[in-house]
């Protein structure tokens, strides 16, 4: 062993940017799985995930419940709750992918939660 060897040490570092990035990939990549997975690429669920991805990155109590829009892609009117929900009710997989990334940004936006999320 060569005693001008150095010692190298890596700090692990885990902050709020880190926490972000990687919470914000897993409904993207959740997404995009289950659009794989679709056969028709036709179909309402699958426009709505294509198109409309935005809505999965959105706090869900600022969705519009209540004001029906027009949905490119889908060509139809319905609220932006309606959308989602014809997702998450078909595939209970993402729902909690969804939900976990709800709680973990809204734990990060509200400084709330278990100590580990307080920076």
């Amino acid at each position: 062993m060569n005693l001008n060897a150095r010692l190298v040490y890596a700090w692990i570092i885990i902050d709020r940017f880190h926490i972000v990035q990687l919470v914000g990939r897993a409904p993207v990549n959740a997404r995009i799985s289950l659009m794989k997975k679709m056969n028709d690429c036709h179909c309402r669920e699958y426009k709505i995930l294509k198109v409309h991805w935005r809505l999965f990155h959105k706090d869900f109590a600022d969705l519009e419940a209540a004001r029906s829009v027009y949905l490119r892609g889908v060509n139809e009117y319905m609220t932006q709750q309606n959308a989602l929900d014809l997702i998450v009710k078909n595939h209970p997989q993402f729902e909690k992918v969804c939900d976990a990334y709800q709680d973990i940004f809204n734990a990060l936006k509200e400084k709330t939660g278990r100590g580990s999320l307080m920076f």
